[in-house]
């Protein structure tokens, strides 16, 4: 039997190149290019990166490319300890990608690159047995058949199952992500950790509060983490409320907050066993740190990092 694993995340895996520019520019517009970085991206990745460097042992499921991009991110990923047996290498293919512009006022664009590969992930390459290894699946529900496969065979191992919905529908329909596709993967969650923009859009309503609130009712039991960015996030279950907010830090880059966000609140509520208000405070120092960091991996905060800047966020043992 191989060693256990707390969490093991299916998704989106992907190479960032971060371009910071003077405005978004529209239609035949012109912007100038101020700065430009490069890390590992993707939220599946961004994910057991934020868990790994909090101590976490993580293992990661996606397909990636066999070039030179798919080598830096599986080289990235093994230096931190995560476990890569289970990322499929497509032959000829090239490996997904992102091109991130974003303005001062952090606003962003991107575009996506050899989006076909991550999507080539099968179900039936979801491993059960590989599965059965960690108290803890995430996935980003990319691609969503695949996300319903392993949030299936998880719930029947009796794992946590953590699902995350960062954009709308709308902007998630490249990748086949339908409304219907989301209702299935979340039967099987215990924790639905969406933006205001995703929950809004499954929900179909105008206000975020009328959009927990909906969810809430419906699935009573399950935990529902919503990030709100800048406003900080909330956090339902049923009838209960816990308003987080935002820590104040000098932003540079908040490309993978929202990773880092839920990464943290995954160790400190799943793995830690804390509160869901004090868990919820831990994730939000983590995000905020990030922001601190540019590249949404290499800004990942440690467990010491967070515990410097929020000592308050951490119970005392």
């Amino acid at each position: 039997m191989s060693a256990q694993l707390d969490v093991i995340a299916q998704g989106l895996v992907a190479w960032d190149e971060i371009v910071w520019v003077t405005n978004l520019p529209g239609a035949e517009g012109v912007a100038v290019a101020l700065r430009h970085d490069a890390d590992g991206g993707g939220m599946a990745a961004n994910f057991v990166m934020g868990l790994a460097r909090l101590g976490a042992k993580t293992g990661l499921i996606a397909a990636l490319g066999d070039d030179s991009v798919g080598r830096s991110i599986m080289n990235n990923l093994q230096d931190e300890g995560i476990d890569t047996s289970h990322l499929y290498i497509r032959r000829g293919a090239g490996t997904t990608s992102t091109v991130v512009y974003t303005d001062p006022q952090e606003l962003r664009a991107g575009v996506l690159h050899n989006l076909d590969t991550v999507l080539s992930l099968r179900p039936d390459e979801i491993d059960s047995h590989y599965l059965a290894r960690a108290k803890i699946f995430f996935t980003d529900q990319t691609p969503p058949d695949a996300a319903i496969a392993g949030a299936r065979l998880a719930h029947e191992h009796g794992s946590t199952v953590v699902t995350e919905m960062q954009v709308s529908l709308e902007q998630s329909a490249g990748v086949g992500i339908t409304a219907e596709k989301v209702w299935a993967v979340l039967e099987y969650t215990d924790i639905f950790v969406p933006s205001r923009a995703g929950l809004i859009s499954l929900m179909q309503v105008a206000d975020v509060q009328d959009a927990l609130d909906a969810v809430c009712r419906k699935y009573p039991n399950k935990i529902i983490v919503v990030t709100l960015g800048a406003k900080g996030s909330v956090i339902g279950q049923g009838d209960r409320r816990i308003v987080i907010p935002a820590y104040p830090a000098e932003v540079v880059d908040i490309v993978g907050a929202g990773d880092a966000y839920h990464a943290a609140f995954v160790y400190a509520y799943c793995l830690r066993g804390w509160e869901l208000e004090q868990a919820g405070h831990f994730a939000s120092a983590a995000a905020a740190l990030k922001c601190t960091q540019i590249g949404a991996q290499k800004g990942m905060p440690t467990l010491e990092a967070v515990r410097a800047f929020c000592p308050y966020c951490i119970p005392k043992a």
